[in-house]
């Protein structure tokens, strides 16, 4: 006897939810070009989690922009010990906030995957990721750090959910590729199995990095009237670049740019010529070279375009 089409779509249905298939080996996106290769293992349950996933969304103005790529379980018991989930989605960046930088964007993204019943936790024990800094994010004070992977800037966040005697960890990995707000999130339920999981980011492989600019910092080893105004114009050129970004702290990936001592300076006739070293380096000290250069007292523009230019030379050195 032949059963009728909405009965084989129900018993295909209930026989995923007994027996979903097992995780993609590798999971590619062609929208935004990116490879990733999930811990083993694990389930599928994309396709069935889709539509619970975004009545949970919490805080987004469009739920339907959302794109859930990914949902990998260990099992469908989430109270169990040995527990564990990873799931990807992507939102357009522009819909984060108006005139969002990518940086922006991927920082508030990181804190809306998460719903406000999880707290910020301590737990960075990962040695590729750096100590994390203070944000503000939703109007509240959060530790996000930043690490590299193949080329591209994620913010790395931790939370945690606390339900009776069950401690649920997540760790929330954010950039942005191609005008979208990519998310990868981890859950365990001990902080072992979690760190276990989070290795797979690593595998993580975009065909071209995200385009943050890089940040910068600006430093003079002399205090003098000439040597501040022209450590006032480098700052300014950066300022309007948007291939870099002023910061301060040294932070992962900052450029550092030193002029070491003070700048010397000659008078010709009625005009003073100025004359400056500078150096570039890492925020851990590595050199990437130094140069120098000399402009007129009243046209400090010129010299600050000279540094300008060897700052880009020296990113990618960096990178």
């Amino acid at each position: 006897m032949k059963l009728p089409l909405v009965a084989l779509i129900i018993l295909a249905a209930q026989a995923f939810a007994q027996r979903p298939p097992s995780a993609p080996s590798v999971f590619s996106d062609s929208v935004l070009s990116f490879q990733y290769t999930p811990p083993p293992n694990l389930k599928d349950f994309t396709r069935p989690d889709k539509r619970s996933l975004r009545e949970k969304a919490e805080g987004m103005c469009s739920g339907r922009e959302i794109r859930y790529l990914l949902s990998l379980r260990s099992r469908q018991d989430d109270t169990a010990d040995d527990w564990h989930a990873i799931s990807v989605e992507s939102y357009p960046s522009a819909k984060v906030g108006k005139d969002f930088s990518d940086r922006d964007a991927a920082l508030t993204f990181s804190r809306w995957v998460v719903n406000s019943r999880w707290v910020e936790s301590k737990a960075f024990s990962d040695p590729d990721v750096a100590l994390p800094t203070r944000w503000a994010v939703a109007g509240e004070s959060i530790g996000i750090a930043e690490v590299r992977i193949s080329d591209s800037w994620f913010f790395v966040s931790n939370f945690e959910l606390k339900e009776g005697s069950l401690t649920t960890q997540a760790r929330v990995y954010t950039t942005v590729l191609n005008g979208q707000v990519l998310s990868f999130r981890f859950f365990a339920n001990s902080l072992d199995a979690l760190n276990r999981i989070v290795d797979s980011i690593k595998s993580f492989n975009h065909d071209a990095p995200s385009a943050w600019p890089t940040r910068i910092e600006v430093w003079t080893g002399g205090d003098d009237g000439f040597t501040q105004r022209l450590r006032h114009e480098i700052e300014d050129k950066f300022k309007s670049s948007c291939d870099f970004a002023l910061s301060s702290g040294k932070k992962a990936g900052t450029l550092i740019v030193t002029v070491p001592t003070h700048v010397s300076w000659t008078t010709q006739g009625t005009r003073t010529h100025l004359q400056y070293e500078v150096e570039f380096s890492s925020r851990d000290d590595e050199r990437f070279g130094k140069s120098s250069g000399s402009c007129w007292e009243d046209n400090l523009a010129e010299c600050a375009a000279q540094i300008y230019d060897g700052a880009q030379r020296a990113v990618g050195k960096l990178r």
